[in-house]
């Protein structure tokens, strides 16, 4: 910067040098994931520069200054998350959205979480919404069985069962599960062993319980 006067007894200039800093902060970060069904968690990765400080708003909490935040959101609805940056001589910010979907569940639907072997079962899988993909599996000592919803099972095996549920959101494409324990009981047999089964009157005899 330079200054110059001239009056009636001359003239003078003076100058003295003056540095502008160039606006180097610059607001950038990335989420792994922008949509989804809740509970969503998400992660933030920080790819600003020139910053020296870094703060990030996820639209429904506390902000968080870490160059990498996870936040979990419970609530379905449309967030938008805000990266703020400063340094000396700037401020600048950055944003995306994140769309959260209502929550998708299935659940497992049995007429008896209780029964013998050679009973027939109705099971179905239940889901929040309208869904694709749903299907049933029944993990058993005799081993695993895939079924569409709802099937009639059979089981001739006996003690503890899971059955799974699985299905996919058809409106958003969320997956969710579900899981039941169930316990088949042997069936009930009667064992009587006589100790004689022919005889005169009066006669005697001895039966004993071999159930």
């Amino acid at each position: 910067v330079s200054l110059s006067a001239t009056n009636a007894c001359g003239s003078a200039i003076d100058s003295t040098p003056v540095w502008v800093q160039p606006i180097t902060a610059e607001a950038q970060f990335y989420l792994d994931v922008v949509a989804g069904c809740s509970p969503l968690q998400i992660t933030a990765t920080d790819q600003s520069s020139g910053s020296d400080m870094v703060s990030l708003d996820f639209g429904d909490g506390p902000a968080a200054m870490d160059s990498l935040a996870s936040f979990t959101y419970d609530n379905a609805g449309e967030y938008t998350v805000v990266q703020t940056v400063s340094s000396f001589c700037a401020v600048d910010t950055f944003e995306l959205t994140v769309t959260v979907h209502p929550q998708f569940e299935v659940n497992v639907a049995i007429s008896e979480d209780s029964f013998c072997a050679g009973d027939s079962i109705e099971i179905a899988a239940i889901a929040s919404g309208p869904a694709n993909d749903v299907y049933l599996e029944w993990n058993s000592p005799g081993g695993s069985q895939i079924e569409n919803s709802p099937f009639l099972y059979v089981s001739d095996s006996i003690g503890s069962q899971t059955i799974h549920a699985f299905a996919v959101d058809a409106l958003h494409g969320c997956q969710a599960s579900d899981s039941l324990e169930v316990v088949v009981h042997a069936p009930l047999t009667l064992v009587l062993e006589p100790s004689i089964t022919t005889g005169c009157s009066p006669l005697e005899l001895n039966v004993e319980n071999e159930t």
